[in-house]
């Protein structure tokens, strides 16, 4: 089944880490332009988008932290 001749489990958690290293800039990014009031005029994000935006940024950006120290340093 394995036409590649890669390991199935390494290949998902390269996947996994290429989507922690991805989506880290893109959530930043959307959460800038979604709190701009030129670009999002009346649909510009409330309190509680805000707060779960950043919560998950902030989740995400220790999560890749801790992902490059164990893989330099373990």
């Amino acid at each position: 089944m394995n036409l590649l001749q890669i390991n199935l489990i390494k290949g998902l958690i390269i996947a996994a880490v290429i989507n922690c290293i991805v989506a880290l800039p893109l959530i930043f990014i959307i959460l800038l332009i979604t709190n701009n009031k030129q670009i999002m005029g009346e649909y510009k994000n409330k309190l509680l988008s805000n707060v779960l935006g950043w919560i998950t940024f902030l989740l995400m950006a220790i999560s890749s932290l801790l992902m490059f120290y164990s893989f330099f340093f373990s």
